[in-house]
């Protein structure tokens, strides 16, 4: 499968946001959503 883009939804915390780093780690375009802005803001931030 070629690597593109993942849409994790919930990335923010918790398995959403273990996902999205894994997948960012393997090189994967992740979008992450979640319900709280800040959150997701850190969570972009700690790349």
């Amino acid at each position: 499968m070629t690597k593109q883009t993942v849409i994790v939804t919930g990335g923010s915390s918790g398995m959403g946001k273990a996902m999205a780093a894994h997948l960012a780690a393997e090189g994967w375009n992740v979008v992450i959503t979640g319900r709280t802005e800040e959150t997701l803001e850190k969570t972009q931030k700690k790349k």
